[in-house]
């Protein structure tokens, strides 16, 4: 009888402090709200911009007790903030008796079409098609400078040599000379429909878009005018 008496006071002791610490815990936020908060938030911010993310909400103090909130957690982002990379999420609660404010690290991984090497290239090489793919890479920097695709790249020459897969950058690639130094050129001068065509003397090497110094061969005067093409330079008058 005494034994069953002793099971039974244990028995009630732990309903008891069961209940305790449970009415105790529902007078904190959840952790777990806080994070599903900062995560929906984010999503949807995404979403909004029509871009596909992975996101990781950072762990919170697990020290860390906030009153229950009677409304609405209501996310937001920061004065400084951006949502990409590595960034912070604040979490508050507007209840008018207990408001409180915190904040949460977030890392941002935006999905996009990143154009890659599909093979090893060399130094100088002029880009074909079967040089490149694109494929879709997380990209945590949005400051960092890629190509989304092929468009414009063809015939461009590389700068150095580049690994299958590595993310083709603008700093890679260069307009391949199309007028060497001391070569004749074909001087063009345009002005108000009228065109006049010379000969002259390149002094520079020279991509698609340089101004470079020429030399008419029969006036002997030396000129600035814009590579249009292949031999070809463009004179302003």
């Amino acid at each position: 009888m005494m034994k069953s008496k002793k099971i039974l006071y244990f028995l009630l002791m732990s309903i008891y402090l069961f209940a305790f610490q449970s009415a105790w815990a529902r007078s904190f936020q959840s952790h777990e709200s806080i994070k599903e908060a900062a995560l929906e938030y984010v999503h949807n911010m995404m979403q909004e911009q029509q871009q596909k993310v992975t996101i990781k909400v950072g762990r919170l103090d697990s020290r860390l007790k906030l009153k229950q909130c009677n409304k609405l957690l209501e996310a937001f982002t920061p004065p400084g903030s951006k949502l990409v990379g590595n960034s912070t999420i604040g979490v508050r609660c507007e209840d008018g008796k207990k408001p409180w404010t915190m904040y949460i690290s977030v890392t941002i991984k935006t999905l996009k079409n990143v154009v890659i090497a599909s093979r090893s290239i060399s130094k100088g090489d002029i880009l074909s098609k079967f040089h490149l793919s694109v494929v879709e890479k997380e990209i945590g920097n949005s400051y960092m400078k890629y190509f989304s695709s092929t468009d414009g790249l063809m015939g461009k020459e590389i700068t150095r040599n580049i690994n299958a897969g590595e993310i083709i950058k603008p700093n890679l690639v260069k307009n391949p000379l199309v007028i060497k130094r001391g070569e004749l050129v074909s001087i063009i001068s345009r002005k108000i429909g009228l065109e006049v065509r010379s000969i002259g003397k390149a002094l520079q090497n020279g991509a698609l878009g340089d101004t470079i110094r020429v030399t008419n061969t029969k006036s002997k005067k030396t000129i600035d005018g814009v590579v249009i093409g292949s031999g070809k330079v463009q004179v302003n008058r």
